[in-house]
């Protein structure tokens, strides 16, 4: 079995091609390999050239268009930072999931038609987990929120945070915070 099997793509897919071809020769067996994907196109083909077998002896199984039900939608932002601008990609990040998580619809909202995005949760994903502790950790500071060690509950922050700044009743100008930059 060959989960994911959209990812063998490339020099990677290209060594998985090899070592498929190679144990089918040394195991001397008949033998059966399954690719599982949901988002893989053209899945015949793609398998036929990943397995070195021929495209007739390839079976595609996937439902009927009758069979799928639309469950949800899934929309797919993706930051690209650019480490010569000297940018700060966590503030970015920050910023952009705030930003997306306000154009998603309230929890417990199941009308599509007067809710066009239907979805109330965002998924951040790094390439470092240090990064993605300092993401989950900043985020819930920008958003007047925090995790206190050993509390698996969030609570509000009491000195509140960017959300609290941008809601208008807070003075900006004049402030200390505002001097401090």
């Amino acid at each position: 079995l060959l989960d994911e099997v959209h990812l063998y793509a490339g020099s990677y897919g290209a060594q998985v091609a090899y070592l498929l071809r190679r144990w089918w020769a040394a195991s001397g067996r008949r033998s059966s390999f399954v690719g599982l994907s949901a988002t893989i196109a053209e899945g015949q083909t793609f398998f036929s050239h990943l397995t070195g077998l021929s495209p007739t002896v390839v079976e595609e199984i996937k439902p009927l268009e009758e069979e799928i039900e639309e469950e949800g939608s899934e929309y797919m932002l993706a930051l690209r930072g650019d480490p010569v601008s000297q940018t700060a990609l966590l503030s970015t990040t920050i910023q952009t999931l705030m930003l997306s998580a306000r154009l998603l619809d309230p929890p417990g909202i199941f009308d599509k038609k007067a809710m066009p995005f239907f979805g109330w949760r965002a998924f951040a994903f790094t390439d470092q987990l240090d990064a993605t502790n300092r993401l989950f950790k900043d985020l819930l500071d920008a958003e007047g929120r925090y995790h206190p060690s050993g509390n698996s509950n969030l609570i509000k922050h009491p000195r509140g945070g960017l959300a609290l700044l941008r809601d208008g009743s807070t003075p900006i100008m004049g402030t200390p915070r505002y001097f401090a930059g």
